[in-house]
């Protein structure tokens, strides 16, 4: 095995194809071209052609049964595949076809572990089936078809080749990319980036990153990767669940204790002291408690800095995206008190960091990181009912919509205890 820069052991590619120049002229370019150079990764080509038994170097043939199109030989590829591995060595060998699992991230940096990798690029209408017994695994990049596999095979190459030590100019660009994993399943797609200048053409930066906390940066990162993700890929997103024994608290006037307890979680009463709170169930659990507002109805305005959804399982990934979030994390849950309390402004959490400048934003205190919002259709809520309820806050004694609130707490738990 050839050794690169600085004792590095490089990585082969052995790339099987009936047009070697199709390849060639991208391999001398940008970052890749520097890592062959330096000896960090290295490309050899075979020409299916080479192996062609005819004096007419034939590499194809109709299919058998009938059809459109033409089929690569069994016989030029598989002696394509023996010369390579009796001339250079063993390697991992890779057939590049439509009808195949797709290749992404994760088949990339499965693939970087290797020492020599082989890719088969097919023409035409694809390889004479028998290939696939010959190789040790097939790859798509995606539910399109392509004139021939070269294209293919340098996504292939790039992809795994820029996840090899040397190959890039800052390694820590990799570790905060799209696609990349955190210590588990975690898949998120790329926040927003920003450059010079800091207006556009009326599109200006957002504040957060103009400024210089970085704790704030970090966070606004993750949101948007968050947010992202669920509006373009949500099918990458972790399937995070909530255990049966997680922790679960509920923040909510005392009347409503029963109808907690008979959900599984453990009521709280206000007025509390949040930071109190939080010490008491860090020393009882080992670790910080989450808290999220849980609403009732699509229209409640919350602060600017609570992301605000729809769905329970969106507020799960937020709060994995943004902290930890094990099985023993408490989650405190906190009641819209505008269901809750006759005033909209009237607060069960004391001890907030900042006042919000108006009643309707003090209704999520600072320690919710999150809100669910459940719309009233989703629990089958009449209409009459919920145009009672300024008559509710009006009211000179609290009327708390109890039945309301357990419809809430069996949708919410059920759905974030599925996986």
């Amino acid at each position: 095995m050839a050794t690169g820069a600085g004792g590095v052991m490089s990585l082969g590619f052995e790339i099987f194809t009936l047009f070697p120049e199709a390849v060639a002229g991208f391999l001398q370019a940008g970052l890749m071209g520097k890592a062959i150079t330096a000896g960090h990764i290295s490309v050899h080509t075979t020409n299916f052609r080479e192996f062609a038994s005819d004096r007419h170097r034939t590499v194809d043939d109709t299919p058998y049964g009938g059809g459109a199109g033409m089929l690569l030989k069994p016989g030029p590829v598989v002696a394509a595949l023996e010369h390579a591995v009796a001339a250079r060595g063993p390697m991992h060998t890779v057939m590049l076809t439509p009808a195949a699992p797709t290749f992404d991230q994760r088949a990339a940096r499965r693939l970087a572990t290797l020492p020599r990798i082989g890719i088969l690029c097919g023409r035409y209408e694809g390889f004479d089936d028998r290939v696939r017994d010959c190789v040790d695994e097939c790859l798509s990049i995606g539910d399109f078809v392509l004139n021939g596999g070269e294209v293919a095979a340098l996504v292939l190459v790039e992809a795994i080749a820029r996840l090899r030590q040397g190959v890039l100019g800052n390694p820590e660009s990799i570790a905060h990319e799209s696609f990349a994993e955190t210590g588990g399943d975690d898949r998120w797609l790329e926040p927003p980036h920003f450059t010079r200048p800091v207006v556009f053409r009326g599109l200006e930066v957002p504040k957060v990153l103009q400024g210089g906390n970085h704790r704030a940066i970090a966070r606004y990162r993750q949101v948007e990767a968050w947010r992202r993700t669920w509006a373009l890929r949500p099918q990458l997103r972790p399937r995070l669940r909530l255990c049966d024994e997680q922790p679960l608290y509920c923040l909510a006037p005392g009347e409503l204790a029963d109808t907690i307890k008979s959900h599984g979680l453990e009521p709280l009463s206000g007025p509390i002291d949040a930071k109190r709170v939080r010490k008491q169930l860090t020393r009882r659990h080992g670790c910080a408690p989450r808290w999220v507002g849980l609403g009732l109805g699509g229209g409640n305005p919350t602060a600017a800095s609570v992301p605000a959804s729809a769905n329970p399982k969106q507020v799960l990934d937020l709060l994995a995206v943004t902290g930890a979030l094990s099985e023993q994390t408490p989650i405190v849950l906190v009641l819209d008190q505008v269901i809750a309390s006759p005033k909209t402004d009237e607060g069960i959490l004391t001890n907030a960091a900042q006042p919000q400048p108006d009643a309707h934003q003090r209704r999520w205190p600072a320690p919710v990181e999150a809100v669910i919002q459940m719309s009233a259709d989703a629990h089958q809520i009449p209409g009459r009912e919920l145009a009672q309820r300024s008559q509710i806050y009006e009211s000179s004694q609290p009327r708390v919509p109890g039945e309301w609130i357990d419809q809430v707490l069996s949708r919410v738990l059920s759905t974030l205890r599925q996986p």
